[in-house]
This record gives structure tokens, C-alpha cells and sequence, in this order.
């Protein structure tokens, strides 16, 4: 087709989609806290949900599909355990990281994978990516 002088032609948008990674649930009773997990992890193009609360987390859970979900070390042993064992039961496939706090218990005892804190935040991405 032709354009005839007098016509224009308007440029074609195209509208390109990203597709997160993997979708994660960063869990912190200190929001703040799941907020800067969450900036790190969209670096690495998560998509990263922060729930407020245990009773939002578990929600959320059932609400959504996540790929992982992130335990702070601030959860009580009782409140970190109540979430583990609701995502493992919507997704038994989805994969349970526990952050740690130095060498202290983790939240969720039973969980095998595990992120210390102090390892910096390149040992976060690995570990959900991995």
C-alpha cells in the first residue's frame, strides 16, 4: 500500500509482555523487610507478592498461584510452620525457602532449603531460582 502525500501514517505500537520467572511470596511479619526481599528479587524478574499479615499470606496462597514462597526469621516457629504447611498443601510442587538469621532456627523446621540472611542478597536469588 501506498501512501499518498497527503495521508499519514501513524507508527504501529507493539505492546511486548514480560513473563516473570517465577511468581514468589516473600512472608515477613516486618513488611519493610518483605519489601526489600521483593525489590531483589524483581531484579532477577520474579514476580514477588508481599502479604501484611500471616492470615494475608495464606490468602493470597489460595487465591494465586505462586512458584515459592519466602519464611522470614520473624515468624514465630507456630506462625512460620502455619504457612509452610498451607503451601504445601495448595502446592505441593512449589518450592519453601526459609530466610535465617545467622545460625538461629529457622521458622519452619522441616524445611530443607534454607538462606542465611548474611550471605547477602545474590544467595536469595539463587536459591529461588534455583
Amino acid at each position: 500500500m501506498r501512501v499518498k502525500p497527503d495521508q499519514t501514517c501513524a507508527p504501529v505500537r507493539r505492546i511486548l509482555t514480560h513473563m516473570p520467572i517465577c511468581k514468589v511470596l516473600a512472608c515477613s511479619p516486618n513488611f519493610d523487610l518483605a519489601q526489600l526481599r521483593a525489590a531483589v528479587l524483581k531484579t532477577a524478574d520474579c514476580e514477588v507478592v508481599c502479604p501484611v499479615s500471616q492470615s494475608d499470606a495464606i490468602r493470597l496462597m489460595e487465591e494465586e498461584h505462586f512458584d515459592v514462597v519466602v519464611i522470614c526469621y520473624e515468624y514465630s516457629e507456630e506462625a512460620g510452620q502455619e504457612i509452610c504447611d498451607a503451601f504445601k498443601h495448595i502446592n505441593p510442587q512449589g518450592k519453601i525457602l526459609v530466610m535465617r538469621k545467622s545460625h538461629r532456627e529457622a521458622a519452619c523446621p522441616d524445611v530443607k532449603e534454607t538462606v542465611h540472611a548474611l550471605d547477602g542478597p545474590s544467595a536469595l536469588i539463587r536459591a529461588v531460582l534455583a
